[in-house]
C-alpha cells in the first residue's frame, strides 16, 4: 500500500473559495442592509418634505386668521386681528339701536304749507 499524499494545494483552493463565498455573502448582506437604509432615508426625507410643507400651509392659514385682512392693496380698510375691537363692527346692528337726536328737532319745512307736501318731501333720508 501506497501512503497517500495529501493534496495541498486542492484543500487551500477549496478553503478559499468557501473563505470567498462567506466574505461575498457578507458584503452582499451588507449592500443590502445599505440599500434599505438608504430608501429608508429617502422615505423619511419624502415625509419630512411633506410634513415641512403641511405645516407652512398651516402656519399661512393661523397667520391670515390672526394677521390677515384684504389681500389687494386699493382696498381701504386693512382688517385687524380678530383681538383688536374695531370701529366698524356691528354698525348696521348699532344703527338700528341709538336714537338720533335729529328726529327730535323740527323741520321749517313742517310748518310750510304746500299744495304737493307730501311724507317723501318731509323726511330728510
Amino acid at each position: 500500500m501506497k501512503k497517500q499524499e495529501i493534496d495541498w494545494k486542492k484543500i487551500l483552493k477549496i478553503v478559499g473559495i468557501i473563505a470567498l463565498i462567506i466574505i461575498g455573502i457578507i458584503i452582499i448582506w451588507h449592500v443590502i442592509i445599505w440599500l434599505i437604509s438608504l430608501v429608508e432615508y429617502l422615505f423619511g426625507l419624502v415625509v419630512t418634505g411633506i410634513e415641512w410643507i403641511i405645516g407652512f400651509f398651516i402656519f399661512a392659514l393661523i397667520f391670515k386668521m390672526f394677521f390677515g385682512g384684504k389681500s389687494t392693496s386699493s382696498s381701504a380698510h386693512v382688517k385687524k386681528p380678530f383681538f383688536m375691537p374695531d370701529a366698524n363692527d356691528n354698525v348696521k346692528d348699532a344703527k338700528y339701536q341709538v336714537h338720533d337726536a335729529r328726529d327730535d328737532v323740527a323741520d321749517s319745512r313742517d310748518y310750510v304749507g304746500h299744495l304737493n307736501k307730501n311724507e317723501r318731501d318731509r323726511r330728510r333720508w
